[in-house]
């Protein structure tokens, strides 16, 4: 197994520092899909600051790549105060919440460029979500037996209009 993707030469940086975004997304239903995408996460930081790679620096993964397990050995790693492996940190170090990272946009960028990312996040992840669905929903139906609008009965009046594959 590998995971290929397109290397980003001028990455937007926190700090002269690249970083991710750990985004967890809750998927409850496969029929009708019903997706919610939590507000919160984690920002990783590298411990290095970036420098566009060459020969000289692209093996230092410390540098290149935000991978927790890679850069919690570094001795430039910072730890925040509260961060344990059960609780999301606060908002120093090397790992910092998505709703810090957001914050930080709206001072740089602006509202709207925080807003306009988030939207677009969400957008990505309701996109993978469709693109694995009839594999998603062939496993969902192995764990929890067929779904109730295939096997049976229609939505309660109750429950009408809340089923649209949407997300929150």
């Amino acid at each position: 197994m590998c995971v290929a993707q397109q290397y980003i030469r001028n990455p937007l940086l926190i700090e002269k520092k690249k970083f991710d975004l750990r985004i967890y997304v809750l998927v409850t239903s496969c029929c009708p899909l019903r997706i919610y995408l939590f507000r919160d996460g984690l920002v990783r930081l590298c411990t290095e600051e970036y420098k566009h790679p060459n020969d000289k620096n692209i093996r230092q993964k410390c540098m290149h790549l935000t991978n927790y397990s890679i850069n919690k050995r570094s001795d430039k790693y910072q730890r925040d105060e509260k961060e344990t492996e059960e609780t999301l940190p606060s908002n120093t170090g090397n790992k910092r919440t998505i709703s810090w990272f957001l914050d930080w946009l709206k001072i740089e960028r602006g509202e709207a460029a925080a807003n306009e990312l988030w939207d677009k996040i969400a957008d990505i992840c309701v996109m993978s979500i469709l693109s694995i669905l009839p594999t998603l929903q062939r496993e969902y139906d192995t764990v929890f037996g067929k779904t109730r609008l295939q096997t049976q009965q229609k939505p309660s009046s109750e429950s009408k209009g809340s089923h649209d594959s949407s997300y929150e």
